[in-house]
């Protein structure tokens, strides 16, 4: 249950995370507005493509092949953003990282509903509403605070570090039941 909540809170953290540092990105790869913003639209897009498709997935696969692929396109998006040499680099790696925001939430969904107790369903169906609203509203001030000391590509960095241990925590023992 913790794991699916954590997952849910990366996957809309990394929705805003990075657009903190859009000034920077611009600079570094001397384009505009116009284009940075592509960096949002299609992180949008990608995970609202990769939504509705995640029932599909879901049946097909079962729940912890399934989590760990997901997880895995955030660290390997993660890793082809903080080390992009242009943006056309910088913006797959995000479109990358939208598949499994965008197949995330949905399968945390489904774990609480299959593993959560009956009578505390509306206590854990609220717990990851809450982490899912509450990831792009922590996700400014983090980036914020990491740009003050550092540069756009930390937070690419940071964002991929969390993936791990998304991925890392889903392994533990005391989760395996997922």
């Amino acid at each position: 249950m913790f794991a699916a909540a954590l997952a849910a809170f990366i996957a809309t953290f990394n929705e805003t995370f990075l657009n903190v540092g859009f000034t920077r990105i611009m600079a570094d790869f001397n384009i505009g507005v116009s284009a940075v913003q592509w960096l949002a639209t299609a992180y949008i897009l990608g995970a609202a493509v990769m939504t509705p498709t995640a029932g599909f997935f879901i049946r097909r696969f079962t729940t912890k092949p399934l989590y760990l692929i997901t997880t895995s396109t955030w660290i390997i998006g993660g890793i082809i953003t903080a080390t992009a040499p242009n943006f056309a680099v910088l913006l797959i790696g995000r479109v990358i990282q939208s598949v499994g925001t965008g197949l995330l939430v949905p399968i945390g969904m489904m774990i609480v509903l299959t593993v959560a107790p009956r009578p505390r369903l509306g206590t854990f169906m609220g717990l990851m509403g809450a982490m899912t609203t509450l990831g792009p509203s922590i996700a400014i001030l983090a980036s914020g605070m990491i740009l003050e000391f550092s540069s756009w590509r930390a937070l690419c960095w940071a964002f991929t570090i969390l993936a791990v241990i998304c991925v890392h925590h889903r392994h533990d023992h005391r989760v395996q039941h997922l």
